[in-house]
């Protein structure tokens, strides 16, 4: 209950006035308008009372398929505010009842309760019809020499209505008298779903309303469906899947190259593999919240695709989910997702950004490999595992920050990143940054990085791979740390600019083609006491004239020097002691 100051003109007036009501500190009331002694620092309420006039209406009976009604009702309105002036004011509300769907076998059930309105009891008591849910389709028909397909599975429905008569059975064709628009209503046999391949190929299908008892889309229920532009929508192009779906099947709408956008609401939990495909047209996607299982090749070669908006409920992107979407322009990861699958955004050559989710652990194969346009990319602490040729044929890539989790640098992960200018760890400003845990760069990992000019590998790194920095036709110096102990078949061939190489005080040996045609290496230093083993091409093809620096007092260096096959000594090089 409100209390509150009011002006009295006279003392009776205070003494008839309800004292429930009045704050206690006023003392006294004079005759003179507009003045009383009070307490200021006493804060003021207001008070709301609701008085239902009349009786509230609600329908008599209501559809199966309908979930709720609302229960209309007209109110009185009596608000006393600060000044202690009462206000009424009447208009009319709707409260809205849930009573859940019932598209069961019974014919009819009475649905009785009470709803409480701002302290009115209200009752209710309704009656809900047995459902038969229907789908509504129309057809472009072109021909009336031939029958036009209008189901590819019978068993999906229970009777068949065309252009409003009654057909005595469901057959997969049918030929229409006239061409131009026809409307076909199918009565489900589940009234849950839509059944697998049901409505597979059904080339002239223009649009179809679902009816909303539908919890789930089958396996190729609109595959092939090229003409089809509506879906639960009045606008050409959209396709909003009915709010009580909670599944959508294996390739349910690959190939609809007629629609353009799609919402999935947050009911839907699941979106099995290829389930939009080849939809050529599609330009935008929303995934819903409830979607935790995100399938393969989801969206794959949706090629006018620029955005797509992924809810935070996601926890994996599938193998293959967005791969050739070569219109798709930006990604943002959530947080909920753990994992992005092989090939994931493969070829999407207009995505110039791409921010991953801190709840990523694990990036697939290829994942990002030719998205020809990413210019940079950070990768989260989380993240524990980069693919085989993740981040590979990103020719625009020019940084890429690696989070402090990676240990191994993966095959061919930056392969033909061509734009990369250098390499390096956290702090070095290097445009990719190696953490200070990472163990090994794996086979090829930045081979054909053409722009690549300088190189620092850590000193946790112990194994680099074959053709690690194969063809980077721009480096001009490499430092192998010591706790390096093997160098890889290939691992600088083909660095025409290469001048100068380190090698660290661990290393035992080297591998066949190790300095292929680095043409333009003269000095080599070398930190092992033991001359690590070599093969007859490790240094094949290098620049005459050059110098060996070794430890003084090392040995084996002698082989290195050899005359025969690719050896030092056959490009007169000198050995040198320090």
């Amino acid at each position: 209950m409100a209390k509150y100051l009011k002006l009295f003109s006279a003392h009776t007036d205070y003494e008839a006035a309800q004292s429930s009501l009045i704050l206690p500190n006023v003392s006294f009331c004079i005759d003179t308008p507009n003045e009383v002694h009070y307490n200021p620092y006493i804060v003021c309420e207001e008070t709301f009372v609701y008085e239902v006039v009349g009786t509230p209406s609600y329908p008599a009976t209501v559809d199966g398929a309908d979930s709720s009604f609302d229960i209309t009702v007209n109110y009185r309105r009596t608000d006393t505010d600060t000044a202690c002036t009462d206000t009424v004011t009447e208009g009319t509300d709707a409260v809205t009842v849930e009573i859940g769907a019932n598209p069961s076998s019974s014919n009819t059930r009475t649905v009785t309760g009470t709803v409480d309105y701002y302290g009115n009891e209200i009752e209710y008591s309704v009656t809900q019809s047995k459902f038969e849910a229907k789908v509504t389709a129309k057809y472009n028909v072109t021909t009336t020499s031939s029958p036009t397909k209008i189901t590819n599975s019978i068993g999906n429905f229970s009777s068949i209505e065309i252009d409003g008569v009654e057909q005595p059975s469901v057959s997969t064709g049918y030929t229409f008298d006239t061409t131009g628009e026809h409307i076909v209503k199918y009565a489900l046999a589940d009234t849950t779903s839509i059944g697998d391949s049901a409505f597979t190929y059904c080339s002239k299908l223009t649009s179809v309303e679902i009816p909303n008892t539908v919890t789930s889309i089958g396996t190729y229920a609109f595959s092939g469906c090229t003409r089809l532009t509506n879906v639960n929508s009045d606008t050409a192009g959209e396709c909003n899947i009915p709010r009580g779906v909670t599944t959508i099947g294996t390739s349910a709408f690959k190939n609809c190259s007629g629609l353009t956008s799609i919402d999935i609401p947050n009911s839907v939990t699941s979106i099995s593999s290829s389930a939009f495909s080849y939809c050529y047209s599609l330009t935008s996607c929303t995934i819903g919240s409830g979607v935790t299982s995100f399938g393969d090749y989801v969206f794959q070669y949706c090629t006018s695709l620029t955005s797509c908006t992924i809810g935070n409920g996601v926890t994996s992107i599938g193998d293959k989910a967005f791969i050739n979407c070569s219109g798709l322009t930006s990604i943002d990861i959530p947080d909920s997702v753990t994992s992005i699958g092989y090939h994931a955004f493969h070829s999407c050559s207009s995505l110039t950004s791409c921010t991953i989710g801190s709840g990523v652990t694990s990036i697939g194969n290829g994942a990002f490999n030719n998205c020809s346009s990413l210019t940079s990319i950070v990768i989260p602490d989380n993240v524990t595992s980069i693919g085989i040729e993740a981040f590979g044929v990103c020719v625009s890539l020019t940084s890429c920050t690696i989070g402090s989790g990676i240990t191994i640098i993966n095959s061919s992960v930056f392969s033909n990143c061509r734009s990369l200018t250098s390499v390096g760890p956290v702090g070095s400003g290097a445009s990719v940054e190696i953490p200070s845990d990472v163990a090994s760069i794996g086979n090829g990992a930045f081979s054909f990085c053409s722009g690549l000019t300088s190189i620092i590998i850590p000193d946790s790194v112990t194994y680099i791979g074959e053709n690690a920095f194969c063809k980077c036709s721009s480096l001009t110096s490499i430092d192998i740390p010591d706790s390096v102990t093997t160098i890889g078949s290939g691992m600088c061939s083909g660095c025409t600019s290469l001048t100068s190489v380190t090698i660290g005080s661990g290393v035992t040996s080297i591998d066949h083609y190790a300095f292929c045609k680095c043409s333009g290496l003269t000095n080599i230093a070398s930190n092992a006491v033991i001359a690590p083993t070599i093969q007859s091409s490790t240094f094949q093809e290098v620049k005459t004239g050059g110098k060996l620096y070794v430890p003084v007092g090392s040995s084996g260096y002698n082989v290195w020097m050899g005359t025969g096959n690719y050896y030092l000594g056959k490009y007169s090089w000198t050995k040198v002691e320090q």
